[in-house]
C-alpha cells in the first residue's frame, strides 16, 4: 500500500473509532452534528500529516451515519 493510501486508511480508521461513541447503547450518548465530525476529522488529518511528513491532496470527506450504514461501510471497505 502506498504512503498516501496508508494515511487515508489511518485517518478513516481514526475517524470511525472516534465516531464509534455515536453508537453507544445508552440514552446519555453524545449527540454529534456534521460540523463537529468534520472538525474532528480535520484535526486527525493534521496529526496524520505531521506524523507522516506528507500533506493530503485534499480534504477527506466524512459524514454522520446510522449504525447500519457504518457496519455496511466497514464491511465493504474490509472487503476492498
Amino acid at each position: 500500500m502506498n504512503p498516501t493510501a496508508t494515511a487515508v486508511c489511518a485517518l478513516s480508521a481514526a475517524t470511525l473509532v472516534a465516531a464509534g461513541a455515536l453508537f453507544q447503547e445508552t440514552s446519555d450518548a453524545p449527540v454529534w452534528v456534521q460540523s463537529e465530525l468534520e472538525a474532528l476529522s480535520a484535526r486527525i488529518q493534521e496529526d496524520v500529516e505531521r506524523l507522516r511528513g506528507e500533506k493530503f491532496h485534499g480534504v477527506i470527506p466524512v459524514k454522520l451515519a446510522d449504525k447500519a450504514t457504518l457496519i455496511e461501510y466497514m464491511t465493504r471497505r474490509t472487503a476492498e
